[in-house]
């Protein structure tokens, strides 16, 4: 028999809820269960500082007809650009958003300057601690057993 939890309903009416999101302002919006990210891009940083803060102005507009609250706290910002501006602020109802250098999206460290190393690194120390465990499991189970944990492990945590 089925049964529905929280855990799949709170993210489902968050995705009913928000899906008209997009329709209120130019950026790129990515919505995948209770998460959201909002991307945008422009030719210098005055434009993408101007854009960036008239959208957002858009989505706050949005969020209080909605009678919905942003956690300023959470919400940071990441910059894509080859250029050292540190001139950049993004604001939201008169919040200054934090600026973040990584961040962890859908079990994927992605950084400013996208390189993998942050990633790899995860996924290093996963797979070590992973095959630790199953060492030590080595003489109760059989090697199949052995290779579900150990893959149940990495994924889970990554």
């Amino acid at each position: 028999m089925w049964r529905a939890t929280g855990l799949y309903i709170r993210p489902l009416l968050f995705l009913l809820y928000v899906n008209d999101l997009p329709l209120v302002s130019n950026f790129k919006t990515i919505l995948f269960a209770d998460d959201m990210v909002l991307s945008l891009s422009a030719n210098s940083m005055h434009e993408l500082t101007t854009k960036i803060n008239q959208e957002l102005e858009s989505v706050d507009n949005w969020l209080k007809y909605n009678k919905l609250s942003l956690k300023y706290s959470k919400t940071q910002y990441m910059l894509f650009t080859k250029q050292n501006d540190t001139n950049f602020n993004v604001q939201i109802n008169n919040h200054l958003l934090s600026r973040t250098e990584c961040v962890k999206y859908l079990g994927v460290i992605i950084d400013d300057k996208l390189i993998r190393k942050p990633h790899i690194t995860l996924v290093k120390e996963q797979v070590s601690k992973a095959s630790c465990i199953v060492c030590k499991l080595g003489h109760y189970f059989p090697f199949r057993s052995l290779k579900t944990v150990c893959c149940s492990i990495v994924s889970v945590t990554l």
